[in-house]
Formats: structure tokens, sequence, C-alpha cells
């Protein structure tokens, strides 16, 4: 009896130590503020998830995973489109060739310019120089024609003088007279211009100088002797103004 007694004494003592702990751990717990709804503490184990949770996850994983797979083929793709150091290189000298060839363009075109504008002027320079030595050529003319009119009118004079005495008279011998001296002031004016007279008998021929327009056999002349004038020539200088018109012995 006694020994039932003290275990029944034990149990009730431990479940009043059991109820003590419990009050105390519950006055010790925070309660929530009104209004707010409690919240299940989290489940700590490493419980499965059920399968609803486990598409998702799933799905998300593989989208992950193709969106890394597309992100590395698109990488590839650029890195294969950078061109790599040698085609840069090539790319640069190719650029600073043409840079060099423009530049060359250049100096060309404007060297073009110089000579076009160079020929532009040359020409007219030349267009210039025509016309002044046209002009030039056109008064040595007037000039020439000036000198010789100038000796010849005197003997123009002379002619009309004559042919106004011989109107008057009969004389033969003042108009033989008259023409000789008219003939002496052709003479003058052709000395004084330069002007020299070639071609007599007795001279030889001379294919430059004379032209001959008939021949004869005559033992009193030499070959090529000269025996008749018909026409004297005339020449300034070197030139021959006209060739004298002759007849020449064989």
């Amino acid at each position: 009896m006694n020994n039932g007694s003290e275990r029944e004494l034990d149990m009730t003592a431990q479940e009043n130590t059991a109820d003590n702990s419990a009050a105390a751990d519950a006055a010790e717990t925070p309660k929530p503020p009104e209004g707010e709804a409690h919240e299940a503490p989290a489940c700590e184990c490493d419980c499965a998830a059920t399968p609803q949770e486990a598409q998702p996850e799933a799905a998300d994983a593989g989208k992950s995973e193709g969106e890394g797979a597309a992100g590395c083929e698109a990488e590839g793709k650029k890195d294969e489109a950078k061109p790599g150091s040698g085609e840069m290189e090539e790319v640069r000298k190719l650029e600073g060739e043409i840079k060099r060839l423009s530049g060359e363009l250049e100096k060309l075109r404007a060297t073009l310019d110089d000579e076009k504008n160079r020929f532009v002027r040359l020409y007219a320079e030349y267009e210039n120089y025509r016309k002044r030595t046209a002009a030039e050529k056109q008064a040595i003319y007037v000039d020439a024609y000036a000198d010789v009119l100038k000796e010849i009118l005197p003997v123009y004079d002379a002619l009309e003088r004559a042919l106004n005495i011989s109107a008057g008279t009969n004389d033969f011998e003042k108009m033989l007279e008259g023409i000789k001296m008219t003939f002496d002031m052709f003479g003058k004016a052709f000395e004084k211009m330069g002007i020299e007279r070639f071609g007599a008998p007795g001279d030889k021929f001379d294919p430059s100088l004379h032209y001959a327009v008939m021949h004869e056999e005559s033992d009193a002349h030499g070959e090529g002797e000269i025996t008749e004038v018909f026409q004297p020539g005339f020449k300034k200088g070197d030139r021959v103004l006209r060739f004298a018109m002759v007849k020449v012995a064989n």
C-alpha cells in the first residue's frame, strides 16, 4: 500500500511540473497584435514538393537553360562577326591606301586645273600675238606702199607735165627729152628704194634670174650667153621681183 501511494504522488508531481512548464512557455510567447492574421510557423523539414509546385520550377529551369543557350549562340555569332586582328589590320591598310589615293587624286585635279588655266592664258596670249602681228604686218604693207608711192609720185607728176607740154607743140625732140627725164626719175626712185635692175646683153644666163624665151645658134656669142633682153628683171636684195626675159645663145 505504501509503495502504491508513493508512485501516485510521484506521477501527480510530474504532471504538475509539466503543466507549470507549459504555462511558463505560454506566458513568455508574445501574442500577435489584434487584426493581424496568425501565420503558421514555416515547416523546417525537407519535405518533397507537390507535383503542382514541381512543374513550374521545371518549366522555369528549362526556360533558363534555353535562354542561356540562345545567349551563348548569339555571343558566338557576335564573335564570329567580329573580324580578327589580321582582318582589322588589312582593313586599316585599305583605308590608309584609299586616303593616300584620294590625296593624290586631289593633287592631280589641282595640277590639271593649273595646267588648264595655263593653257587658257597661253591661248589668249597667242591670240593677242596673232592679232598684233597681223596688224603689224598690215602696217608694214601700208608703210611699204607709202614709201614706194612717195618715190613714184614725182615720176607721175613729170609724166603729167610732159603730156601738157606735148599737147601744145609738135617738137618731137622736146617730147623725147621729157620721156628721157621721166625714165631717169624712175631709175632714181628705184635706187632709193633699193631696187636693182638686172639683165643685159652679154651677161651669163642664170636660171635663178633669167627666163629664156628664145634660143639661137650664134658663133659670135659663147654658149649660154644672153644675146638680147626683151624685158629687164628687178630684185630687192636676194628677192627677185621679176625675172628677166632674154634670148640665149646655144
